[in-house]
This record gives structure tokens, C-alpha cells and sequence, in this order.
């Protein structure tokens, strides 16, 4: 059986990923693809993608993602924070086309539970209501409420999550068009060697295969033009 690769993208540019800024930016942005014949489902991440992404994740530090109290995520090897409140829940809510009655942040050091950040109803990967954060403690995260929510999953995004590493924020993962890429962004150029060495690492677990690649390839991979 032919291994499943996932390609890295350094730097993405073409605004068909809808990344925002970061397509016109210089920071450390890495885009994680795949080929359709990886694809098993209509939209949103293979699970041997969600599974090296997540196992690089936490092989790196604490991961918080976005999810309610009583979502799929709910185990001993995680603890829920409530977001910090303010006037935005409603806002972000109907900007998003979800009402959430309440959210937190899921913290965890576990691959199986951080997989469950690309299936959550409430914030939906493939609508692009989702974000995931690395962190250097769960402490970062009590002041991190519905505005910091709302500015990572906005188009100036890598300027909000470039703020946030003053706080100890070290990578942000969030989904480009239709939740069928993946977009980390890093603060600092350790932790995105850390990161890819780890997925790397989870790739060989899964028996899948990382692969550089251009954004040109990618895209021709990932949305093959039509035959005439």
C-alpha cells in the first residue's frame, strides 16, 4: 500500500487558501495539505492527518482548542476552561452561524482527545470557527476570552496570534477554505523545527509520509483542474 503523504507549504501566498494576512505575510506560516486520494471525506481533515497534526501538537507542549462542556472531547486527560467573558459570544455566535450557549478552551497533552478539535459541532473545522493554540502552560490561557477568539479566527490572524506570544502562546493552528488545508502559524523558528520534527515523527507512527512542497504543486494537487 502506497503511504499517505501530507505536504508542508512554507510561507503560503495565494489567497484561494483563504488564510487572510498571512497570505501577504512574511511571518512563519507552514500550510499542511494532502492529495485527494488521501481525502475520505467530502471536506475536512483526513483522519491520518488529524492524527500526525495532533500527535505533533501535543509531542510539543499543551494544546487548547475551542469546544463546549459537553463535547466528544470530555475525558481524564483534559480539563475545560469557560473563555473569558465579554460582550462577543452573541456576536461571534451569529458571525459564525453557530450559537454556542457556552465555550471554553479543551487543554490537553493527549493526541486522542486534541484529534477530537477537527470533528467539534459547536466550532466547526470546516466552517473555519475553529482554532487551536500551543501553549507553555494552561495558565496562558484565563485571560484569552471571546475577543482574542474572535481576532484569530479573523483575516488578520497571524497579527493576533503574533500578540499573543508575548503571553506564551508558541503556535496556532486554524483551517483555510473549507477546512481542507491546515495553517500553523509559529512564533519563533525553534518551535517550528520542534513541530515539524514531531510530526515527522507521528508520520512514521501512522505510516504515512511528510513531503515538502511548493504552493503551485499544492494546489494542483489538492484542486486538479478539469479534464477537457
Amino acid at each position: 500500500m502506497t503511504p499517505s503523504t501530507i505536504y508542508l507549504c512554507d510561507r503560503p501566498a495565494d489567497p484561494r487558501w483563504e488564510l487572510g494576512s498571512a497570505a501577504a505575510s512574511t511571518r512563519r506560516v507552514l500550510l499542511i495539505g494532502w492529495s485527494r486520494s488521501v481525502q475520505l471525506t467530502e471536506a475536512g481533515v483526513p483522519p491520518i492527518v488529524s492524527r500526525v497534526i495532533s500527535q505533533g501538537l501535543v509531542s510539543a507542549g499543551h494544546v487548547a482548542f475551542l469546544s463546549n462542556p459537553t463535547g466528544a472531547h470530555a475525558t481524564a486527560a483534559c480539563e475545560y476552561q469557560s473563555l473569558a467573558g465579554d460582550s462577543w459570544p452573541m456576536r461571534l455566535g451569529q458571525w459564525l452561524h453557530v450559537t454556542p450557549r457556552s465555550a471554553g478552551w479543551v487543554i490537553t497533552r493527549d493526541a486522542l482527545t486534541a484529534v477530537t478539535l477537527f470533528d467539534c459541532d459547536a466550532f466547526d473545522w470546516r466552517l473555519k470557527a475553529q482554532v487551536a493554540l500551543l501553549v507553555r502552560s494552561p495558565m496562558v490561557l484565563r485571560d484569552l476570552g471571546w475577543r482574542v477568539v474572535r481576532d484569530l479566527l479573523g483575516d488578520a490572524w497571524t497579527d493576533a496570534a503574533t500578540n499573543l506570544a508575548a503571553v506564551g502562546v508558541e503556535a496556532v493552528l486554524r483551517p483555510g477554505v473549507d477546512g481542507d488545508v491546515a495553517a500553523l502559524w509559529t512564533a519563533s523558528p525553534a518551535t517550528e523545527v520542534t513541530l515539524r520534527d514531531a510530526m515527522a515523527q507521528a508520520a512514521v507512527q501512522f505510516g504515512a509520509v511528510l513531503e515538502e512542497c511548493s504552493e503551485a504543486r499544492l494546489f494542483d494537487l489538492m484542486c486538479p483542474r478539469a479534464e477537457s
